[in-house]
């Protein structure tokens, strides 16, 4: 799935937090985005 800049920061970014890796940062931006 290709994403815009910003959403890719993000994914980016939460990527850095333990335990977190490429699908569970998609998953979690994608999920702050809908609220």
């Amino acid at each position: 799935m290709s994403f815009s800049p910003l959403i890719r920061q993000l994914i980016d970014s939460l990527r850095i937090l333990p335990g977190v890796g490429q699908k569970t940062a998609q998953r979690m931006a994608l999920q702050m985005l809908e609220r």
